[in-house]
C-alpha cells in the first residue's frame, strides 16, 4: 500500500509537471505567433525602397520556404492593391444607381472589401507564420494551407461584382506561385 501510494504521488506530480509545461509551451507559442505579427507587417509593407528581382521568385529546390515567403509578401501587397482598385470601380458602379442606393452599396462592398483583408492579413500572416518563421515540417500542414489559400482566392473572385471580377483573378496570380512552393514543400506527398 505504501508503495502504491507513493507510486500514485508520483504520478500525479509528473502529471501537473507535465500540464505546467504545456501550458508554459502553449503561452510561448502564442506569443510567438502574436508577436511576429509586427515582423510579418514590416516585411508586407517596408519602409524602405523595395529591391525586387524577379529570380527571387522563381527559385526552386531547398529554397521552397524563401520563394513563398516573397509570394506570401507579393500576394498581400497584390490583394491590397486591388482592394483599393475595386473600391474605386465599386464607388463607381453603385453611385450609376443613384445616390442612395449607391451610398449604401458603396458602404456594404466597403465592408466586405475591409473584412476580406483582414482575412487575408490572418490567413497571410498564418502561413508566413508557420513556414517561414516556424518551419513546418508537416505535408498535412503544407496541404491545409495549399486548400485554404486556393479557397480564399476562389471566394475573392466569386463573390466580387461580376464587372470587376478580373481585378481578383489578376490580384489571385500570386496564389498560384505560392500554391506551387507548397506544393515543392510537402502538400504533393
Amino acid at each position: 500500500p505504501l508503495e502504491n501510494a507513493v507510486r500514485q504521488a508520483a504520478l500525479e506530480c509528473a502529471e501537473e509537471a507535465i500540464q505546467r509545461e504545456g501550458a508554459k509551451v502553449g503561452e510561448e507559442v502564442t506569443t510567438n505567433y502574436c508577436t511576429s505579427f509586427g515582423e510579418y507587417w514590416s516585411c508586407v509593407i517596408p519602409r524602405q525602397r523595395l529591391n525586387i528581382r524577379f529570380g527571387v521568385f522563381c527559385r526552386r529546390g531547398r529554397d521552397g520556404r524563401f520563394v513563398f515567403e516573397h509570394w506570401n509578401m507579393c500576394w498581400v501587397q497584390v490583394q491590397i492593391l486591388a482592394a483599393c482598385i475595386y473600391t474605386v470601380g465599386l464607388i463607381y458602379l453603385q453611385f450609376q444607381e443613384g445616390f442612395l442606393s449607391g451610398f449604401f452599396g458603396t458602404v456594404f462592398g466597403f465592408v466586405k472589401v475591409v473584412a476580406y483583408l483582414l482575412v487575408v492579413l490572418v490567413f497571410g500572416h498564418m502561413g508566413w507564420h508557420c513556414v517561414v518563421r516556424v518551419g513546418m515540417a508537416s505535408e498535412i500542414g503544407h496541404l491545409c494551407l495549399f486548400a485554404i489559400y486556393l479557397v480564399v482566392c476562389i471566394v475573392a473572385v466569386t463573390r466580387s461584382e461580376a464587372k470587376l471580377q478580373p481585378i481578383w483573378m489578376v490580384a489571385s496570380l500570386p496564389v498560384a506561385y505560392m500554391e506551387t512552393a507548397l506544393w515543392f514543400l510537402g502538400a504533393r506527398r
